[in-house]
C-alpha cells in the first residue's frame, strides 16, 4: 500500500504537467502495477494461514467492503465539493480489512 500512495501521488504530480494524452495514460496505469503484486502478495499469505486466521480474514472481509461502500458512496456526494479523487479507494479497503481482522480475532482470543 505504501508503494502505491507514493507511486500515486508521484504520477499525479507528473500528470499535472504532461501535455501528451499517451503518456498521460501511461502515467495513470502506473499505480496498478503495485496493486497486482499486491494482490500476489496478499493471495500467497492467504494461502499459508491456518484456518483459524483464513476464517477471521473472512469475517473481515463483510466489515471491508460494506465500509468501503459507505465511505466511497458518502465521498463521492462530497467530492463535488472540491475534494481529491477517488483514487484512495484502495487504502480506505485495506485499512478497514485491517480493522476488520482486528474486530473479528479479539473473539477468538
Amino acid at each position: 500500500m505504501l508503494a502505491y500512495a507514493v507511486v500515486l501521488v508521484i504520477t499525479q504530480i507528473m500528470m499535472a504537467s504532461v501535455e501528451s494524452l499517451t503518456a498521460t495514460a501511461a502515467l495513470a496505469l502506473l499505480p496498478v502495477i503495485s496493486v497486482f503484486y499486491g494482490l500476489r502478495v496478499t493471495v500467497k499469505a492467504l494461502r499459508i494461514l491456518d484456518e483459524l486466521q483464513r476464517r477471521i480474514h473472512f469475517e473481515a472481509t463483510p466489515f471491508n467492503l460494506i465500509g468501503t461502500a459507505l465511505l466511497t458512496f458518502t465521498y463521492g456526494f462530497m467530492e463535488k465539493d472540491g475534494l481529491p479523487s477517488m483514487n484512495w479507494v484502495l487504502p480506505f479497503a485495506v485499512g478497514l480489512w485491517g480493522l476488520g481482522q482486528a474486530i473479528a480475532g479479539r473473539k477468538y482470543k
